[in-house]
C-alpha cells in the first residue's frame, strides 16, 4: 500500500491529494483530513484553492470576516 505524500495546501482524501478550498489554507504537508484546511483569519484573503498561506488585504482595505476569497 502506497500512501500519497500531500504538499502544504492540500490534504489526503482516499488515495489522492485534494486542494483546500478558496478562503482556506493549510501550512503543513501530509495532512490526512479536510480539517487541516484552516479559514483565512480576518485581515487576510485567499482567492485560490490549494494554498499554504493567506494573503494580507491590500493597503487601504480590510476583510472583517474569516473564510474570505476577496
Amino acid at each position: 500500500l502506497i500512501i500519497a505524500q500531500c504538499p502544504a495546501g492540500t490534504y489526503l482524501d482516499e488515495n489522492s491529494c485534494v486542494d483546500c478550498p478558496s478562503g482556506t489554507y493549510n501550512p503543513k504537508p501530509n495532512a490526512t483530513s479536510s480539517d487541516a484546511c484552516l479559514p483565512c483569519p480576518t485581515g487576510f484573503v485567499q482567492p485560490l484553492p490549494g494554498q499554504s498561506a493567506c494573503n494580507a488585504c491590500s493597503a487601504g482595505s480590510f476583510q472583517a470576516l474569516a473564510w474570505q476569497t476577496e
